[in-house]
Formats: structure tokens, sequence, C-alpha cells
């Protein structure tokens, strides 16, 4: 029987754009509501405020994102990561 290899790098969470995947589905949601935006009635007057604006969202966001605001409204016990002591 073969043993079964383990990562040491298995605790690290995963990020894109510099974001955790909570913190990055709600930018996501906040994008394609300004996308929906923009469609409606398309100018650059417009194209430019909305993309200040998610700029400024997404830095406010990634600023979330590093005290874990979140953390403070999860009602769950589950543990935020896993600890692998098999070796």
């Amino acid at each position: 029987m073969e043993r079964i290899k383990v990562n040491k790098a298995v605790e690290g969470q995963a990020y894109i754009l510099n974001l955790s995947l909570r913190y990055l589905g709600i930018y996501a949601v906040i994008v394609l509501i300004g996308l929906m935006v923009l469609m409606s009635n398309f100018s650059f007057v417009k194209l430019v405020i909305i993309s200040i604006i998610l700029a400024v969202i997404y830095l406010i966001i990634q600023f979330f994102d590093k005290i874990d605001a979140l953390s403070n409204f999860k009602k769950s016990k589950a543990p935020d990561g896993l600890i692998n002591d098999l070796f």
C-alpha cells in the first residue's frame, strides 16, 4: 500500500485579484451591477465615472479583506482552515 504525500502549503487560501474568494464574490456582484448600469445607457462620461467608482470600491473591499471584516458576522462553528497532523 502506498502512502499519500502531504502538501505542506495546503492551509493557504486562494486569492484572485489580491482578494479572498468571499470578497471577490462581493466585488463581482458590484461589477455586474456597474455593467448593467452601463448597458442601460452607454456614454463615455458614464464609463469614466463607473470605472472610478469601481476602482474606489475595489480599494475599500481590499481593505475590508485585510482586516477580515466579514468574520464578525460568521455564525458557523466550522473551522477556518484544515490542519493535517498525519506526518
